[in-house]
């Protein structure tokens, strides 16, 4: 019987901070893409199929860092898959909630001061 493939369990630190980088940056960019969607075609359909969208893009980018950090420990690839969906959760809402409640109601035309109070 051949040889049984067993991971090494290795993560560089720098490796550690690339995948977390891309992690992040998804979290930020992913869920504003969101919202605009999901504002723009108030569909119910069509929010279930952008937010199942929004989930495997930020899959992607945090397998994406994985596979260019060469993170080999599935604990650690684990937490930080978890830390960033977490991210990308928090920072849609409070995205959602600050252009909802804004003075102009949810607009994408504010002005400076309008984007300094959020």
């Amino acid at each position: 019987m051949g040889d049984k493939y067993v991971s090494s369990g290795v993560a560089s630190p720098s490796g550690v901070l690339k995948t977390v980088l891309f992690g992040v940056l998804a979290s930020f960019i992913l869920p504003i893409i969101y919202i605009i969607l999901v504002r723009l075609i108030p569909n119910i359909w069509f929010n279930a199929i952008c937010a199942l969208l929004l989930g495997m893009g930020l899959g992607y980018f945090i397998d994406l860092g994985i596979k260019i950090g060469k993170i080999r420990n599935f604990k650690i690839a684990i937490a930080i898959a978890v830390f960033c969906g977490l991210l990308a959760f928090y920072f849609q809402w409070v995205v959602f909630d600050a252009l909802m409640y804004s003075a102009n109601g949810f607009t994408f035309k504010l002005s400076g001061g309008d984007i300094a109070n959020l």
